[in-house]
């Protein structure tokens, strides 16, 4: 199975004398970018089998063009250098000269996890918008069961979904991490394939674009990055981090898109060096600021109003109002929790604050007016683990879910909540629906923009798509 991936253009130095019979330049330079890629450390002898062509081609796409790219319409003579490891095929092309080098195709000698109309996936019908009066009535309207972590994001375009795939690579056969996008109105169809550094993405978010929408991903490794996905692009850009081997376990763009927010926490080392929050530039990759904490932080959410929010490891949430001039200050901090936050989200008109805990609770706060009025309005109990949160567009509801891959009793719920009293009233909200089948915890939740349809992603690797239009497709 094809797929277009990253198109990374390199410029190296030019390789003037090339033996026509032997590139060997180009193919080393390919070589290092694929080792770049896949953070191994493969040599020509070490690589399963590896070919190299010489042909002249019709334009200086070599043979490889991309949407939306203009090329030289002259005979250019290059390259096609390909690598397969592990049973996937790396199509690389290069100039004759050595000045132009890229990934053009990546086949996979094994079928990517794919929906099929056995395991309940189908086109997704048009579905009646998901509120307090009927949200009773969901049903599984589509899914797809695949070697996928509990990362998951809705498209602001409601285009596409994006989950994390092969999150944890197996040496022995050489699985790659990777970013599948699923076309959402018919997850049928082969996923793009986004291959972030072979890094495991632990968080995503998208973030709209003028054109459709990109989606920033943290890594396991550290690695923050804004992939063009609608349209697709090649034009990656990574954060420019210094070294940090803290793993990035959340992230968040502004309203604009303009700055993207991360938090590190500690899965790959005993401590957080320095516990804080990063701000970058999104169109320029660097670092704008950081922000310390005193203990490690879980999650981070931009309100539509210039509100920070990061949850951290001991339950406290720290609020900075960045619309102001200057470095912000800390304005205000939320207690209540008794364990980690693990998720934050604002409603949709940002005067709530929507908070998910592993002490079992989800909980409402009131974020309007001075800093000093910030009040909590609402526990929301779960009775285990809360994992994630996602207000609908109207923000009349909130759906939190969780759960616990060590409780053979945990119920992995999806949990829809009536919050549109609650954030005016002291109050517990009202519990309208309950959604089971997911046999791992639920580490993501996510609305569709228009609010027909709701996405959910469990440790037992299946994304699930929920309305109250099922039509034909299997439900189970």
């Amino acid at each position: 199975m094809r797929r277009w991936l990253m198109l990374l253009l390199v410029l190296l130095m030019p390789f003037a004398a090339l033996a026509q019979d032997a590139p060997l330049a180009v193919i080393e330079a390919a070589l290092a970018d694929l080792n770049a890629q896949l953070g191994s450390s493969l040599t020509l002898d070490m690589v399963d089998n590896w070919t190299w062509d010489q042909e002249d081609f019709n334009d200086a796409s070599l043979g490889c063009p991309q949407p939306d790219q203009m090329y030289a319409q002259v005979i250019t003579r290059g390259y096609i250098i390909t690598f397969t490891q592990d049973g996937t095929t790396y199509d690389y092309r290069t100039s004759a000269d050595g000045s132009a080098l890229f990934l053009c195709d990546v086949t996979q000698g094994e079928a990517t996890p794919e929906a099929t109309a056995e395991s309940g996936a189908t086109l997704i019908p048009a579905g009646e918008v998901i509120s307090t009066e009927n949200a009773a009535q969901l049903a599984i309207i589509g899914q797809i069961e695949g070697s996928f972590a509990a990362v998951m994001d809705y498209s602001p375009t409601g285009n596409t979904i994006a989950v994390a795939g092969l999150t944890v690579p197996d040496s022995a056969s050489g699985d790659t991490p990777a970013v599948l996008v699923y076309n959402a109105n018919d997850l049928t169809e082969a996923p793009q394939e986004l291959l972030p550094g072979a890094e495991p993405v632990l968080s995503m978010t998208y973030v709209p674009t003028s054109a459709g929408a990109s989606l920033v991903t943290g890594g396991m490794r550290g690695t923050v990055a804004i992939f063009p996905v609608e349209p697709q692009g090649f034009d990656i850009l990574f954060m420019q981090a210094p070294a940090v081997v803290e793993s990035v376990v959340d992230v968040a763009a502004s309203p604009d898109g303009t700055v993207i927010a991360s938090v590190n926490n500690a899965l790959l080392s005993s401590a957080v060096a320095e516990p804080g929050v990063y701000l970058w530039d999104a169109s320029t990759g660097e670092q704008t600021l950081f922000l310390p904490l005193d203990s490690a932080p879980m999650s981070v959410a931009f309100s539509p109003d210039g509100l920070l929010a990061v949850g951290d490891v001991a339950g406290t949430i720290h609020l900075w109002d960045l619309s102001s001039i200057g470095i912000p200050a800390e304005s205000a901090t939320l207690q209540g929790h008794t364990d980690a936050v693990r998720d934050l989200q604002f409603s949709p008109d940002g005067g709530v604050l929507a908070s998910a805990s592993m002490d079992g609770t989800a909980r409402l706060w009131s974020v309007t007016g001075e800093p000093e009025d910030y009040r909590q309005s609402a526990v929301l109990e779960s009775g285990e683990p809360v994992l994630a949160l996602d207000f609908s567009p109207d923000g009349l509801l909130l759906v939190s879910a969780g759960g616990s891959s060590d409780d053979e009793d945990a119920t992995n719920a999806v949990s829809i909540w009536s919050v549109s009293d609650a954030v005016s009233v002291a109050g517990e909200g009202e519990l309208v629906a309950v959604l089971t089948g997911h046999t791992d915890a639920v580490g993501s939740i996510a609305f569709s923009p228009d609010g027909t349809l709701l996405a959910s992603i469990g440790g037992d690797g299946v994304l699930r798509l929920w309305g109250l239009n099922p039509g034909d497709a299997a439900v189970g």
